[in-house]
């Protein structure tokens, strides 16, 4: 029995080395994580952090507008959400950055495999990462990290409507970001409307 439990457990690691981003994998309810949140700090002059708070520890990733529009690559990941779609979206900072990734849970619909690796040098799609490691992983609940991620683009729209606050940063993509809530809200059957700031 031991032998056998022990030949479970090696399959269930090589399974996890083998899986590529976008892949199905089976996950037990029971892991499914939901003590986090994400905070998005946008700031003056081009750079943004994404802060990723949890009970177990805590990931700033820092990025850069010259190499990612933070609020496109969000509303990318918003959508994968929505969607149940596996993907990848790219942070770049200068150098380095964060890769965030969502895989599809085949057995819990609602969930997603959601990691974060941080990377260093500049990014070259010719060729793979320069020291490419997880900082963190979990499986979500995927309305739980629409929720949060689409609260913290509102929080950013509405302080981007003022003057002053826009002055010194990069422009806020509103309309992708109204066709987004539009989804969202349709995929929460309207339970989840937002205050409006037009």
């Amino acid at each position: 029995m031991k032998n056998i439990s022990r030949i479970v457990i090696l399959r269930q690691i090589i399974q996890i080395i083998l899986r590529k981003p976008g892949s199905e994998m089976t996950r037990e309810p029971s892991q499914v994580f939901d003590e986090f949140t994400i905070s998005l700090l946008f700031r003056s002059y081009g750079w943004s952090d994404l802060d990723i708070i949890t009970s177990r520890k805590n990931l700033n990733c820092r990025v850069s507008a010259v190499f990612t529009d933070v609020i496109e690559k969000l509303i990318c990941f918003c959508s994968m959400l929505i969607d149940n779609r596996g993907g990848e979206i790219l942070l770049q900072d200068e150098p380095g950055g964060y890769i965030w990734s969502l895989t599809p849970v085949a057995v819990q619909r609602h969930t997603m495999f959601f990691t974060v690796d941080e990377f260093d040098g500049i990014w070259d799609f010719n060729s793979p990462p320069l020291n490419r490691r997880r900082e963190m992983e979990f499986v979500v609940k995927r309305k739980s990290m629409a929720t949060i991620l689409i609260g913290e683009l509102w929080k950013v729209s509405t302080l981007s409507i003022e003057p002053s606050y826009q002055r010194s940063r990069e422009v806020f993509a509103r309309e992708a970001f109204e066709r987004l809530l539009d989804r969202w809200e349709e995929w929460t059957s309207g339970r989840s409307r937002l205050p409006s700031n037009a």
